[in-house]
């Protein structure tokens, strides 16, 4: 751009002001709508991560009943067991005849 004399210059100075101020604006308003979509993408996320956490620890109350519910049987055997280890030779013997 050519401009002659300092009015010119002041002219072209205001054209060249507004312009980037324009630009300016546009850049804010892009950035802002940008900074919108990750705010909206981060509330999104956090859901489906309480949903996941939420589904996790389900399985794991469940997976913790069904192994209590294992160690009680077992446990209930072992006893079992240990009580007829304990007793006199003849009642093992009782218990296999009854067989």
């Amino acid at each position: 751009m050519v401009v002659s004399g300092s009015g010119g210059s002041r002219a072209g100075s205001v054209i060249f002001d507004n312009k980037l101020r324009t630009e300016k604006e546009k850049i804010d308003s892009e950035f802002r709508k940008l900074q919108q979509l990750l705010k909206e993408n981060e509330q999104t996320l956090h859901r489906r991560l309480e949903e996941m956490e939420k589904k996790i620890t389900m399985v794991e109350n469940a997976n913790i009943t069904k192994l209590s519910n294992q160690i009680a049987s077992l446990s209930a055997l072992i006893t079992e067991i240990e009580k007829k280890c304990k007793a006199p030779a003849w009642e093992l013997l009782k218990v296999r005849y009854c067989l």
